[in-house]
C-alpha cells in the first residue's frame, strides 16, 4: 500500500555505522552499509532541550513518518516542512536518502534533528528498500509513508491521530485520500466506509480507477510482513496486508501529490535493472499462487488481470516462456483481448521493444 529506489562522504563525519540489514539487492553477501547521519553534538543538544519540555518526548513517538528519498533536493523542503509544521508532540520524521546524487543527502544532513532522523543507503534499491530501512529504525507504533516530492495538508496529521485512536486491534491500516497536482482525487471511487475487510476489499479493487492513498500502518505489520528489498513493487506486500488486517480510509485529502516529478517511480520501469524485472516476475507469479484461487471465486476480473500482470512481468524480464504461458492462459478467457495479443506479439520480440511498446495496465 504504500505507493510509490553512495551516499558517505569522503571527510570523516560523526557517524556510526548500522550493519549491513539495509541490503543490497541481489547481493547478499555485499550489502550496502546504512549509515544514520546525526548532527554535531551542540546542535542535538539543543533539539533536544527544547524537545525535553514537551508533554511527550519526541524520543517515545508514537507516528513515525517515514520519507523515501531519491534525487528530490528541490521537493525535499516543502515535503519535510508539510509535516513538521502540523507535528505534535510524538511525531517523528524518519529519512532515508537511496543513494542521491543531486545533493539530496546534504539537504537532509541539514535538516536533521531530534525530530528528523536522517538514515542513507550506500547502493540504490528502490523506493520499497528505503521505505525498509526506514521501518528498521522507526519508534512509532504507527508509520507513514510520505513521497518526498509529496506533502501532507494542514490537518492530515490530526485526522490520522483520530483515526487510529477511534480503530479496534484488527484494524492494521489507516489512510487519508490524496489530490494529485492535475486535479484528480484518489480513491476513486472512495473506499468503502468503515473496517474493510480482505472480500470488501477485493471487490472495491477491481472496480477502482485509483487505488492510491495515504497509508499509516500499525509498526507490527512489518514484524510478520517486512517490506520486499529486492527490487521489487508493493503489490504482494498490499494483498498480503489486506488479507490479514482491515483497513479504514477517510475520504478526506490528506496528501498532495505532484505527477510532474521527472523522477517519479512510474517513469522509471524502462530504466529497472534486470534483476529488479526478475524480482516483479516472480512477485507477480506468487501473487497468483497466494491469492488466485480466491481472486478467481471472488473477483474474476481481477483474477484475470493477475494472469496478464504475470505474463507481462515475465516477458519484461526475457523469460518468454513463462510470459507465453500465461498470456496463452489470459487469452484464452480474453480471446478479444488487443492488449493480450499485444503482450504476446511484442514479448517475443527483443525486451527494450516490449517495454517500450506495451504496459503493465
Amino acid at each position: 500500500m504504500p505507493r510509490r529506489g553512495d551516499a558517505s562522504p569522503s571527510a570523516p563525519s560523526p557517524r556510526a555505522q548500522i550493519p549491513a540489514s539495509a541490503g543490497a539487492i541481489g547481493v547478499p553477501s555485499q550489502r550496502p552499509i546504512a549509515v544514520p547521519l546525526v548532527v554535531p553534538d551542540f546542535s542535538l543538544a539543543r533539539s533536544m532541550t527544547a524537545e525535553s519540555s514537551s508533554r511527550h518526548d519526541v524520543r517515545e513517538p508514537w507516528l513515525s513518518v517515514i520519507v523515501p528519498v531519491w534525487n528530490r533536493a528541490d521537493t525535499l523542503g516543502a515535503c519535510l516542512d508539510s509535516v513538521l509544521q502540523q507535528a505534535r508532540d510524538g511525531v517523528e520524521i524518519v529519512a532515508v536518502d537511496d543513494a542521491s546524487d543531486d545533493g539530496s543527502l546534504d539537504a537532509l544532513q541539514r535538516r536533521a534533528s531530534a525530530r528528523v532522523r536522517v538514515f542513507a543507503r550506500t547502493e540504490r534499491g528502490g523506493p520499497c528498500a528505503a521505505r525498509a530501512l526506514g521501518i528498521e529504525h522507526a519508534r512509532g507504533t504507527w508509520v507513514l509513508f510520505l513521497d518526498s516530492d509529496d506533502a501532507l495538508c494542514d490537518g492530515a496529521l490530526d485526522e490520522i491521530a483520530t483515526l487510529t485512536r477511534k480503530v479496534g486491534p484488527d484494524v492494521g491500516v489507516v489512510g487519508l485520500a490524496y489530490r494529485f497536482d492535475d486535479g484528480r482525487t484518489s480513491p476513486d471511487p472512495q473506499f468503502p466506509p468503515g473496517d474493510v475487510g480482505f472480500e470488501d476489499w477485493l471487490r472495491w479493487r477491481v472496480r477502482a480507477r485509483e487505488t492510491d492513498f495515504l497509508p499509516c500502518h500499525r509498526r507490527e505489520i512489518y514484524d510478520a510482513l517486512p517490506m520486499p528489498r529486492d527490487g521489487r513493487e508493493g503489490a504482494q506486500l498490499t494483498w498480503r496486508i489486506a488479507s490479514r488486517w482491515k483497513m479504514r480510509v477517510s475520504p478526506r485529502v490528506g496528501g498532495l501529490v505532484h505527477t510532474h516529478a521527472a523522477n517519479r517511480h512510474s517513469r522509471q520501469l524502462g530504466r529497472l535493472t534486470q534483476a529488479s524485472k526478475r524480482a516483479h516476475a516472480r512477485m507477480s507469479e506468487e501473487i497468483l499462487d497466494e491469492f488466485g484461487d480466491r481472486a478467481r471465486v471472488l473477483a474474476p476480473h481481477a483474477w484475470h488481470d493477475m494472469i496478464y500482470q504475470a505474463g507481462w512481468w515475465c516477458f519484461a524480464a526475457g523469460e518468454r516462456r513463462a510470459g507465453t504461458r500465461r498470456v496463452l492462459s489470459y487469452l484464452r478467457r480474453r480471446p478479444a483481448s488487443l492488449r493480450g495479443w499485444g503482450c504476446l506479439v511484442c514479448g517475443w520480440l527483443h525486451p527494450n521493444l516490449f517495454a517500450r511498446l506495451t504496459r503493465r495496465g
